[in-house]
């Protein structure tokens, strides 16, 4: 089990889009805000260099569309 920064990206937390390989959708808790430099908890869209790149959202599907919106305005 991983611990502090990185429990977020344990498997149960985080899902990766099978498009879209460089975001991942990771539900960040109140204790981890400060970590990824975000101020409130929820769902957020973080590159594979740990920087959030869309959200907050209140759940898992919000973020799911809106990294694969993201992708289809990209490409």
């Amino acid at each position: 089990m991983l611990r502090g920064r990185y429990r977020a990206m344990e498997p149960a937390h985080t899902r990766i889009l099978a498009k879209n390989r460089d975001l991942f959708a990771v539900c960040l808790g109140e204790d981890e805000v400060g970590d990824y430099n975000v101020t409130e908890a929820g769902w957020y869209a973080v590159n594979d260099g740990e920087k959030v790149v869309l959200g907050p959202f209140a759940s898992l599907d919000e973020c799911e569309r809106a990294m694969q919106d993201r992708e289809r305005l990209l490409h």
